[in-house]
């Protein structure tokens, strides 16, 4: 009897506050390309692109040890938030290869703020805008992994399908406009910012959008809630998604 490795499979996930000034490396990596204009303010946008950036991730292990993980590239970005609670940023990786664990590392900290519940705007979608009750943005970079003869480890993933980009929603029930909007297919560009008190804007693009899932029961006392889901397209000018954010970092890929 024997045994040996069929391949190296690294990767993982990881759960983060949702900043104002701080995410710009994960959006970028998460989509693909970013823009900066102006001057303090900074406008950073991040679009879609098919070529992806890797990073190299170092996890703290306690006050230990650390490992550093190599050729990560983001499979999925999901935003999300509700009212009461935080916005989250959840990443999940697919990597390369990963170091022997050694000693721990010294972290530095940004100062950049966080984005909270109570800073959303209402969300605008087909002319009308809706009070939000929760939002859970997904992207799907639709990533796989290389295995090939000679090596244990995956080359660079690719694209392997139809990238997606879906903003799940929960709203109280006001109208059936969007109710409507699901039976007549009706396509709008969906948008919700986010702003602080120091004017930081924080700003979700949904593209040629349209509802591809609808449900408001009846089935408790109380304020009826309505369930949708968006998906955002591209219309051969502007890509499915598009985040937007404003703040005092030239850099749009500051940590």
């Amino acid at each position: 009897t024997g045994h040996f490795d069929n391949f190296l499979v690294v990767g993982g996930s990881v759960d983060l506050p949702l900043l104002y000034e701080g995410s710009g490396m994960i959006l970028k990596a998460a989509l693909g390309a970013a823009a900066t204009t102006g001057a303090g303010p900074y406008l950073h946008t991040y679009t879609a692109a098919t070529d992806l950036p890797s990073l190299s991730v170092i996890q703290q292990r306690g006050t230990g040890s650390s490992e550093k993980f190599l050729g990560c590239m983001i499979s999925t970005l999901t935003i999300s938030g509700a009212a009461g609670e935080e916005v989250m940023m959840s990443v999940e990786f697919i990597a390369q290869d990963a170091d022997a664990r050694t000693s721990a590392v010294s972290s530095s900290f940004g100062t950049g703020r966080q984005v909270f519940h109570y800073e959303a705007g209402s969300l605008s979608f087909g002319g009308n805008t809706y009070k939000v009750k929760s939002f859970e943005l997904t992207v799907d970079n639709k990533l796989e992994r290389r295995q090939v003869l000679g090596q244990k480890t995956t080359l660079e993933p690719v694209i392997s399908d139809v990238r997606e980009a879906m903003l799940n929603l929960t709203l109280e029930m006001e109208d059936n406009n969007l109710y409507t909007a699901q039976l007549n297919d009706t396509t709008s560009d969906a948008v919700i910012h986010f702003t602080n008190s120091d004017s930081d804007v924080f700003s979700i693009y949904l593209n040629a959008a349209y509802v591809t899932d609808y449900s408001d029961p009846i089935n408790t006392f109380g304020a009826i809630e309505r369930t949708l889901t968006l998906m955002g397209e591209s219309d051969g000018t502007d890509e499915a998604i598009k985040i937007e954010v404003s703040n005092q970092q030239s850099s749009a890929v500051a940590n």
